[in-house]
């Protein structure tokens, strides 16, 4: 039986920081490690500003986690991630080039997105350009795409509800 290939994709690893989307998607992971339908390999972004460690070997960008043989940690060259537009400003190798790499050695049959604080939507973008036909998932911990006031979906002046989006508000 073929086992199909799930990558998934996560800001941080719990390891690093033990926030509530880590933990599901850590959690999610093992769980498909025991369906034997899938073979799961996981993908945290590591470094600043949740972990002051860069990489283990300079010019590696790309490691396993300590114990595991299907998790992965992957470094950004520098901690420049826009709020805004939720991309890294400059230094875009962890896209283009680690990314890719990356990608082209997995060769998964599903990339599930767990979130993309610290990584950016253009990890999307370069997976689809990467992986044309492969599906791409994307899970919404939080609304930052559409919420700039950190995706908690609050009014910033008095913390109600946004309840209607309008122009007018």
């Amino acid at each position: 039986m073929h086992r199909r290939r799930v990558l998934q994709i996560c800001h941080n690893h719990p390891q690093v920081r033990a926030g509530g989307a880590e933990v599901y998607a850590r959690e999610l992971h093992r769980g498909l490690r025991r369906d034997h339908s899938w073979e799961p390999i996981f993908l945290a972004r590591s470094g600043p500003p949740q972990s002051g460690e860069g990489p283990p070997h300079p010019n590696a960008p790309l490691s396993p986690v300590e114990g595991s043989d299907d998790e992965y940690l992957i470094y950004p060259e520098a901690y420049d991630f826009d709020w805004l537009f939720g991309t890294m400003r400059q230094r875009k190798g962890l896209y283009t080039k680690h990314l890719r790499r990356f990608l082209l050695t997995v060769q998964p049959d599903v990339v599930h997105f767990q979130h993309t604080l610290f990584i950016g939507y253009d990890a999307i973008r370069e997976t689809r350009r990467t992986l044309p036909d492969v599906p791409i998932v994307y899970t919404l911990h939080e609304f930052l795409p559409i919420c700039h006031n950190k995706g908690q979906m609050v009014r910033t002046m008095d913390h109600s509800l946004c309840a209607e989006a309008s122009p007018e508000r």
